[in-house]
């Protein structure tokens, strides 16, 4: 049972699974009820396409395979970053999603990725890709999850990134950022923001749209998907890709005491 979640768990889901199998009733299975917390609304694609299907494709195959369990997940949408993990860490949640990012210095290493470079940073897949083999090649980067109550399940990445612009503040040369304030999404994307000549405001994405709605910030560093999912599209109109600019890592973790009583 183990062995089939971790694989599952492992995972990075793009595209949706169906599994079909004849199941013992209902009643003949053991419950196993898993908590899932997620900073993002439930109306992002990444939460209501990317978490719902992978959830459902690991009750789905516990359930296919198995014929003593199932799995039944309790979600939590719009947690705080700067809550969130420390709620797997204490067994509130059993499954979380967040990034060393929203944590500084709790995972140091993994600032090192983030910070802007000459790779070309294609899309989110690529750079998913990249991410999870960085960690799997370097024991420096698994040790910093040692000293938590939480077991990594694996990495993946968003992007490339955008400067997202409110009307009025729009950006043509480099000159154009003095002056202007910008949201952070981590402290690799303070330094990049301040080195092209423009203030930064560091926040989690979740009250991004406090910002805007204060006036408190000219734009924002993130992927182009971002402002439907957090509601910053009435904002933001002016767009100027900056690919090697915006590399943000995220992770899935799990309660390790969660984890380690699962059969």
């Amino acid at each position: 049972m183990k062995r089939i979640c971790l694989i599952a768990l492992a995972t990075v889901v793009v595209a949706s699974m169906v599994v079909f199998g004849w199941a013992e009733p209902a009643s003949a299975r053991t419950k196993i009820q898993l908590e899932f917390a997620t900073f993002w609304p439930a109306g992002d694609f990444q939460a209501a396409v990317g978490f719902k299907t992978w959830m459902k494709t690991i009750s789905d195959r516990v359930m296919a395979e198995t014929t003593d369990y199932e799995i039944s997940w309790t979600e939590f949408y719009g947690v705080h970053p700067a809550k969130l993990l420390d709620g797997v860490d204490a067994g509130t949640y059993s499954v979380g999603t967040s990034g060393p990012g929203y944590s500084p210095g709790v995972f140091p290493l993994w600032a090192g990725p983030e910070y802007p470079g000459e790779a070309y940073r294609r899309n989110a897949y690529t750079m998913s890709l990249t991410i999870q083999a960085l960690h799997d090649q370097m024991p420096e980067l698994q040790a910093q999850f040692a000293p938590t109550k939480m077991k990594l399940l694996h990495f993946w990445s968003t992007g490339p990134g955008y400067f997202l612009m409110v009307p009025g503040k729009d950006i043509r040369t480099q000159a154009g950022f003095s002056g202007k304030t910008i949201r952070a999404a981590n402290p690799a994307s303070v330094a990049t923001i301040e080195a092209l000549g423009a203030k930064t405001l560091f926040a989690p994405m979740s009250v991004a749209l406090e910002r805007f709605q204060a006036k408190l910030v000219d734009g924002i560093l993130c992927p182009t998907d971002t402002p439907k999912g957090f509601g910053l599209g009435a904002y933001v109109r002016h767009v100027i890709s900056a690919p090697f600019s915006y590399h943000f890592v995220f992770f899935k973790v799990m309660n390790r005491a969660a984890y380690d009583r699962l059969p």
